[in-house]
């Protein structure tokens, strides 16, 4: 990646930063599954069946 970009994009993910942890923005959790369900969860991701993010828990 061009230094230019990379200091944009580093500069782009700090903001988003920021404004996560002012809860202006909120991640969506689709989903949460266990680390045994991993198979099934990767292959909704695949497939596109999932909407927001998928968490696992541990």
């Amino acid at each position: 990646m061009e230094p230019g970009r990379t200091s944009t994009a580093i500069n782009v993910w700090n903001e988003i930063l920021r404004l996560t942890r002012r809860g202006v923005v909120r991640p969506v959790i689709g989903q949460s599954s266990t680390l045994a369900d991993v198979p099934d969860w990767l292959d909704a991701v695949e497939n596109r069946r999932t909407k927001g993010r998928t968490v696992v828990t541990l």
